[in-house]
């Protein structure tokens, strides 16, 4: 492919003088010039001065395409064949979108549904972790760390998650909402310890989602970053 010209445009007539140049009637369009025919040089600077006004048009066009950092096509993931996910890391590198994360055991009241969404949202919970990412995502990926501590104990104790769409209706606190749990061990004064880390893709319109939390230990952690975020095909 030829590099672009760096010679500049022609600029022909740039003042616009209508003295310069005459549009042709549509009937010397239709015709052209005839043989022998000394036409008026203001055809032909007519003639130029529209090649030069639509060089100049489409060298803007493309330039604009070419330093875009849009869609000015308005593309589809489907059409692209690319992914529709996005993982990404933070500024140092680590697998997160961003270090703010939710503290879901000591924020949120233990077994009640609460919403999370960005600022602005008027969310239960504003999670500024939400605002740079795009508003029609489908869904969001979290990471979720739960931690229970608890003195000797007889039954097993657990600690439960679940997450639902905001809005969503009719999900109640089954496996299909769950998205993290960890059931205890006892260690060797009896004492029960549990942890666990999972990650789960929640749907999450307008950036907005639901949580909502139960332990039976004492001593509760249950931490929430965002990892990724994404569109359904």
């Amino acid at each position: 492919m030829a590099d672009k010209p760096t010679t500049g445009h022609l600029d022909w007539i740039a003042d616009d003088d209508p003295l310069k140049f005459v549009v042709p009637s549509t009937a010397k369009k239709q015709t052209g010039w005839v043989k022998a025919e000394k036409a008026p040089f203001q055809f032909f600077n007519w003639a130029w001065r529209v090649i030069d006004r639509w060089l100049q048009y489409f060298e803007a066009q493309t330039d604009e395409h070419i330093f875009s950092t849009g869609n000015p096509h308005e593309v589809t993931a489907e059409q692209a064949g690319a992914s529709r996910s996005r993982l990404l890391t933070n500024g140092a590198g680590y697998p997160l979108m961003s270090e703010i994360q939710l503290n879901v055991a000591t924020d949120f009241t233990e077994s009640v549904w609460e919403s999370v969404g960005p600022t602005g949202s008027g969310a239960d919970h504003i999670w500024e972790a939400l605002d740079d990412i795009p508003n029609d995502v489908d869904w969001i990926k979290l990471k979720n760390v739960l931690r229970g501590e608890q003195g000797a104990v007889n039954t097993a104790v657990v600690i439960n998650l679940w997450a639902r769409d905001s809005g969503a209706t009719g999900v109640s606190t089954t496996d299909g909402a769950n998205i993290g749990d960890t059931v205890d061990r006892a260690d060797s004064s009896g004492n029960a310890h549990s942890s666990c880390v999972t990650t789960h893709e929640v749907p999450a319109t307008g950036r907005v989602f639901e949580l909502r939390y139960a332990s039976g230990f004492t001593d509760t952690d249950v931490h929430v970053f965002l990892v990724g975020y994404g569109y359904n095909y």
